[in-house]
């Protein structure tokens, strides 16, 4: 999980440790006692380390950074696992899904090109 210290990374960190989940999040050194009561098992220091290089492969990956780090996060996921990301371009199955024109289904479809790539 992204951003442990964030509003809604700190929260599932609780929410996944009450179905027995093992977290991994990150977050600067001076957060991470906090994470740790909170019920984190590991915290990366992004500050220091790529959490693409040192996290062990995983089941699921929470992003809410988006960008780069989504795109990363793939790196980390174990196959058949999923990557799930409240931050980051609509694609074009949600365009749709809104009603939105033909023009806007194609620039979804092209601004998530890499995100859709990587998965």
């Amino acid at each position: 999980m992204h951003a442990g210290t964030g509003g809604v990374g700190s929260l599932l960190i609780q929410l996944a440790k009450m179905q027995g989940l093992k977290v991994i999040t990150t977050a600067s050194q001076r957060n991470h006692a906090w994470l740790y009561s909170l019920g984190a098992d590991q915290v990366i220091d992004y500050h220091k380390s790529d959490f693409a290089e040192v996290c062990p492969p995983v089941d699921y990956v929470f992003d809410t950074l988006g960008q780069e780090t989504l795109l990363r996060s793939f790196k980390v996921v174990k196959p058949g696992g999923k990557v799930v990301s409240v931050s980051g371009l609509p694609d074009e199955k949600f365009a749709k899904g809104y009603g939105l024109n033909i023009i806007w289904q194609k620039l979804f479809k092209l601004g998530s090109y890499k995100i859709r790539k990587a998965s």
